[in-house]
């Protein structure tokens, strides 16, 4: 009893409350199963959503990518057909060919597009005989361009061995529209061109804007 007067005289009468408080347990502020459950949940939509944007945006960017790459080989379908027919004394459509530069043509109906080449081995040969002619064909088959005719070398010219002729040679696929049409004298061809962009619907040029036309001359080449 004296002692405990004691510790009350010198102000320890809070000692007893105090050692205790420093030996009660500490609560720990954990999560529940439902909170983890819960913000798992949320943490997967997050990353859902993060998901579908990124590739959203990869398939944006490979449907340009691609896009561009078809507006270049259409630029280089131009270029060759460029090629082709400044070697042209004159232009048919349909199935029969040419026998001479100057003969009548057929002007619209088809898309099937005939090219008639001088190929001489001589510079003092007529390139506008008969014997001298062949014929260079573009069809369309379901969305691909062929080519039949004389055979083009690694130099960029044309074979004048006719054995060595090629038929239905693709030339380029995914083809929308081709669309040639001829001037009276058969000397101008004006072609409408149109490629799908793979993997898409889209078209190049896109469907709601016309066609890309090109105008091509015809021009009287000799090889030799």
């Amino acid at each position: 009893m004296e002692q405990f007067q004691w510790l009350h005289r010198h102000g320890v009468h809070h000692m007893g409350s105090t050692l205790m408080g420093h030996r009660s347990p500490q609560v720990d502020q954990a999560f529940t199963l439902v909170e983890l459950l819960v913000a798992a949940a949320i943490g997967t939509v997050v990353l859902a959503a993060t998901a579908s944007v990124l590739i959203s945006q990869m398939r944006m960017t490979s449907k340009f990518y691609t896009a561009g790459q078809v507006q270049q080989d259409l630029l280089r379908l131009h270029r060759f057909l460029l090629a082709e027919t400044n070697e042209a004394c004159a232009f048919q459509l349909g199935s029969t060919s040419l026998t001479s530069c100057g003969a009548a043509c057929t002007q619209t109906g088809s898309s099937e597009l005939r090219l008639l080449v001088p190929i001489t081995t001589s510079v003092n040969s007529d390139p506008t005989a008969a014997a001298s002619l062949e014929t260079i064909v573009y069809r369309l088959s379901g969305n691909n361009l062929l080519r039949s005719g004389p055979r083009i070398l690694s130099s960029g010219a044309l074979d004048t061995t006719a054995a060595n002729d090629q038929t239905d040679v693709l030339v380029i696929d995914n083809v929308n529209t081709f669309t040639p049409t001829l001037s009276a004298d058969c000397n101008i061809l004006t072609l409408a061109l149109r490629l799908n962009v793979p993997g898409t619907t889209d078209t190049v040029p896109p469907s709601t804007a016309g066609a890309e036309v090109f105008t091509l001359r015809a021009g009287t080449r000799v090889f030799n």
